[in-house]
C-alpha cells in the first residue's frame, strides 16, 4: 500500500531528502522521517504515461525487467494518422552488465524510430527501459495511452541494438548441444552464418556489413527463434 503523511515545506530552510530503492519499492525520507512509500510494480512491464503541458505533448516510457524479450501493445484512440517519433532505449545482455574503464560505452542510450498508430505492438528487449513522447491528440480524453502487459518472446537478446560493429548474443536456453546463428539482410540473402555454437553468450561481427535493418535466426532442438537487428 501507498504511505503517505500531511505536511508542508517551508521557504528558506534546508532538508534533508533520501531516497531509498529496493526490491519492494521506493522509501523517500525527509530528515530521516519516512514521508511515502511508493510499491514496486509487480512486472515485468511497467509503464509511466505524463503529459507535458508547456509542449503539449505525452511522455512513455517502458520497461521489461525480464531476461526475455516481449512484445506490449499501445492503443492511442485518439490519434488521427500515424507519427514516427524518436525513442531513447537503453539495454544490457545481462542484468549485471556495468560500464566500466575498459567497457565505457557496454550500456549506453542509442535512438531508433518508432512509428505510432491507434493501435501498435512495440519491441521490449530484455532488460531495457525506453521513453518517447509524441504530440497529444486534439480532444483526448483523460487516459490518452493504455499499454498492455507484454507477452513472451524470443529467448535470445542481442546488445547493444542497434549496432556498429559488434553485437553480443545472450541465449537463456543454451543447453551444451550446438545451436545456429544465421543473419538475413532484407533481400533475404544470407551474411553470416555459425552452427557449431554452444556457448551462451557469442560475439556476431557486424563490421562488414553496412547499415540496414538485418534477420538474426537461431535454431536450437528443432525450434526457430528470430530477432531483428539494426546496424548503424
Amino acid at each position: 500500500m501507498l504511505l503517505s503523511k500531511t505536511g508542508r515545506i517551508n521557504n528558506d530552510q534546508w532538508y534533508l531528502i533520501k531516497l531509498v530503492a529496493g526490491k519492494d519499492g521506493v522509501l523517500c525520507y525527509i530528515d530521516d522521517e519516512l514521508i511515502f512509500h511508493v510499491p514496486a510494480a509487480p512486472g515485468p512491464v511497467t509503464a509511466s504515461v505524463t503529459e507535458d503541458k508547456e509542449t503539449n505533448q505525452i511522455i512513455v516510457k517502458l520497461v521489461n525487467s525480464s531476461s526475455t524479450a516481449l512484445t506490449t501493445s499501445l492503443d492511442i484512440p485518439a490519434l488521427t494518422g500515424n507519427q514516427t517519433v524518436p525513442v531513447t532505449l537503453l539495454t544490457g545482455a545481462n542484468r549485471t552488465d556495468r560500464n566500466s574503464l575498459t567497457s565505457p560505452d557496454l550500456i549506453k542510450p542509442t535512438t531508433v524510430n518508432l512509428n505510432l498508430s491507434k493501435s501498435c505492438t512495440i519491441n521490449l528487449p530484455a532488460y531495457s527501459m525506453q521513453v518517447f513522447r509524441f504530440d497529444k491528440p486534439a480532444g483526448a480524453a483523460k487516459q490518452v495511452v493504455k499499454a498492455g502487459k507484454g507477452s513472451k518472446g524470443t529467448p535470445f537478446r542481442l546488445a547493444p541494438n542497434p549496432s556498429k560493429q559488434v553485437t553480443r548474443l545472450a541465449f537463456d536456453k543454451a543447453d551444451g548441444q550446438p545451436y545456429a546463428i544465421s543473419v538475413y539482410d532484407q533481400q533475404g540473402k544470407l551474411v553470416l552464418h555459425n552452427d557449431k555454437l554452444t556457448q551462451a553468450q557469442v560475439n556476431l561481427n557486424t563490421a562488414s556489413l553496412p547499415a540496414s535493418t538485418y534477420l538474426v535466426s537461431l535454431e536450437h532442438a528443432g525450434k526457430r527463434y528470430t530477432e531483428s537487428l539494426v546496424l548503424e
